[in-house]
């Protein structure tokens, strides 16, 4: 194992694409997903508490499909928009800090 010295107020735990399609009961879900996101549930928990920023990112595609590109055109399930909930970003959840605040150096 590596060992080296972290900084919390300049380190970010950043995790992507952690939403129910990529997780479970989806068509598109990894086979371990509930497990994987059970040990960043974990994992960010632990970071919060050390003061580590955690950063949470979601992929989104437009409600009309046009931008899927060739992620839809591969994955049936996208073009549909099983990843889009019709919203815009803005109303899926929390208000968050822009990112450019959080990565202040």
């Amino acid at each position: 194992m590596v060992h080296f010295a972290v900084d919390p107020g300049r380190t970010a735990l950043v995790i992507v694409d952690m939403q129910n399609c990529f997780v479970a009961n989806s068509p598109i879900a990894a086979p371990q997903g509930t497990v994987v996101a059970g040990r960043l549930n974990r994992l960010a928990a632990a970071c919060r508490q050390a003061g580590v920023t955690v950063i949470w990112t979601r992929h989104v595609t437009r409600p009309d499909g046009s931008n899927t590109g060739l992620l839809g055109e591969l994955i049936p399930p996208v073009a549909d928009g099983i990843i889009s909930d019709g919203r815009p970003p803005g109303r899926r959840g929390r208000r968050q800090a822009p990112v450019r605040q959080l990565l202040r150096h």
